[in-house]
């Protein structure tokens, strides 16, 4: 099983293959954004603009120090 590790040649390399796993993550949350109703809510037009999994784990931490902060007071 090594050896056909190995032995096969990649058509892409590693970047490309993220830079369409990325273009395509866009694609589906545009595709979510268009189907969602328009909201006025600041909070949800705050949560839309952020996007990838590093936004949503900046945004889940932020809020839960926020929650600490309000435990605290």
């Amino acid at each position: 099983m090594l050896t056909i590790f190995k032995s096969h040649e990649a058509e892409t390399t590693i970047l490309e293959d993220f830079d369409f796993y990325e273009q395509r993550e866009k694609a589906l949350q545009e595709n979510r954004r268009q189907q969602q109703p328009a909201s006025t809510d600041p909070q949800k037009l705050l949560d839309t603009k952020a996007q990838g999994p590093v936004a949503d784990i900046s945004d889940a931490f932020s809020k839960a120090v926020q929650l600490k902060d309000t435990e605290n007071s």
